[in-house]
């Protein structure tokens, strides 16, 4: 994704709006939350992501470098539902009511909370620095990305941890995403891993077209 800007002597440059190191960020959630995903230890835990138990049985068979190509779309494979300003207007009115809420979760959440953590933080700064991108790449609406502009570090912190935050897999019931992602994350078809991709850029496109400012 870029920008065509016109520089000094009307020489035109290209500016991206996502940035390597962005980029890279959303590569590593990407690969976080996979892990995530095939390492739950209980048949509800991976339920509570949304995917298929055969989608992750495949998902668990791919060799390692498959997974990293799998990760390296330009937006999260992971949803936190940042266009409903509700639920985290909601969210944030119980995290900051129930500071103590992270200790109360049982051995299943502790690798789910420490993920949100990570994830809300990479949003957080994107709200703040880059809220284009957290549009393009998270589906963060400028209501959400207001909500999480009104926390403080100390309060995200508690915000992150308060159990409140909703996270499944993007487009879990879509009859081609996650089963091509899987089929087509091999080194022998990877034009049709770039297609899948692009089919998930056009989804989320779809879902920010209503809240087109």
């Amino acid at each position: 994704m870029s920008i065509d800007r016109q520089g000094n002597g009307g020489i035109h440059s290209i500016v991206p709006i996502l940035p390597r190191t962005l980029l890279s960020g959303v590569h590593a959630l990407n690969k976080d939350f996979l892990q995530l995903v095939e390492q739950s230890p209980t048949p509800a835990a991976r339920r509570s992501f949304g995917l298929r138990p055969e989608l992750i049985h495949n998902l668990r068979a791919l060799p390692a470098l498959s997974r990293l190509q799998l990760c390296k779309s330009a937006y999260s494979l992971f949803t936190l539902r940042l266009a409903d300003v509700g639920v985290w207007c909601s969210a944030a009115q119980c995290g900051m009511a129930d500071a103590a809420c992270t200790e109360t979760c049982h051995a299943d959440a502790s690798a789910r909370a420490v993920f949100i953590v990570d994830a809300l933080f990479f949003v957080w700064h994107l709200a703040h620095a880059a809220p284009l991108v957290g549009r393009l790449s998270f589906g963060m609406t400028e209501e959400v990305a207001d909500v999480l502009r009104g926390l403080s570090f100390q309060q995200l912190r508690r915000f992150a941890r308060s159990g409140t935050i909703p996270l499944a897999a993007r487009w879990p019931d879509n009859q081609c995403f996650w089963p091509d992602l899987i089929r087509f994350a091999q080194p022998e078809t990877a034009l049709e891993l770039e297609a899948t991709h692009l089919l998930g850029t056009q989804l989320l496109a779809a879902e920010l077209a209503p809240n087109r400012g």
